[in-house]
């Protein structure tokens, strides 16, 4: 199977089995990326995630909220904001046509190694 996951554009169409049928949130087996991720996100805004805490609203989904963040290798803590984005990626169980190409051709899809041309150099 090919491993390289790439991220799906709103207007791009996913059907789902069966069994993805069964979750509320999915009211039709065959929908846009962008329906999807938005039907998501209001999911996660109606949860706990999106409440109203202590009369202040968690924005998490938008400007993002006030957090403090300690990093590896900073000197403390660091103030900003946070918020989450959703998005959805696809490996295909296929290979895509430039694979197929470069294989006919005798190619590798693997890059180049850097020390080719000190070989060549060499040799």
């Amino acid at each position: 199977m090919n491993s390289k996951f790439r991220p799906l554009q709103d207007d791009e169409v996913l059907s789902m089995s069966n069994t993805a049928q069964n979750i509320p949130l999915l009211t039709h087996p065959i929908m846009k990326f962008g329906e999807l991720r938005e039907s998501l996100i209001k999911v996660m805004k109606n949860s706990v995630i999106g409440s109203n805490l202590n009369g202040h609203t968690v924005k998490w989904f938008g400007e993002g909220a006030d957090v403090e963040v300690l990093k590896y290798g900073s000197q403390g803590w660091k103030k900003g904001k946070m918020r989450i984005t959703i998005s959805l990626e696809f490996c295909s169980n296929e290979p895509e046509a430039e694979e197929i190409a470069a294989s006919n051709k005798g190619e590798s899809s693997e890059p180049a190694s850097p020390l080719d041309d000190i070989r060549r150099m060499q040799g």
